[in-house]
């Protein structure tokens, strides 16, 4: 039953990506790659001129060599506006992906830890369950 499920999954798998149109996906214009190109080559010579120059900085100061350059905005960063990678605390994250009932007292019950901690040992918990339901869930058989 288990391979007759997997075939029927993998078959709709197939299908589906057989009926996809792709062809858009690697069709790009040359010219405004170029002038992209020579946009950020205008920007890396300015910033090695200027030792030290951030580019926090030259948003402040509304600087002229980014104006044609496109800037991604907080909205498209994948974890939120005021949340940056470094909050992110890999060490509970480890704790709920590797150990989650000890973790769940090391992480979440402890007053000292921040939210940011928190969240990431609930993402190694997630983390934690998709491995383990994508690998059978169980050694033993």
């Amino acid at each position: 039953m288990k391979k007759l499920f997997s075939f029927i999954i993998m078959l709709a798998f197939v299908v589906g990506v057989s009926f996809a149109n792709n062809a858009d996906l690697f069709t790009y214009d040359e010219a405004t790659v170029a002038s992209e190109f020579e946009q950020l080559d205008k920007l890396e010579s300015f910033v090695l001129n200027n030792d030290g120059v951030s580019l926090t900085y030259l948003q402040d100061v509304n600087n002229e060599i980014l104006a044609g350059i496109n800037l991604p905005s907080a909205s498209g960063m994948p974890f939120g506006p005021n949340q940056t990678m470094l909050d992110f605390d890999i060490a509970a994250f480890l704790w709920g992906w590797l150990c989650c009932p000890v973790g769940f007292f090391v992480v979440v019950t402890n007053k000292n830890k921040t939210g940011d901690q928190k969240l990431s040992y609930w993402i190694g918990v997630g983390v934690a369950v998709v491995f383990g339901s994508v690998s059978g869930g169980s050694v033993v058989r």
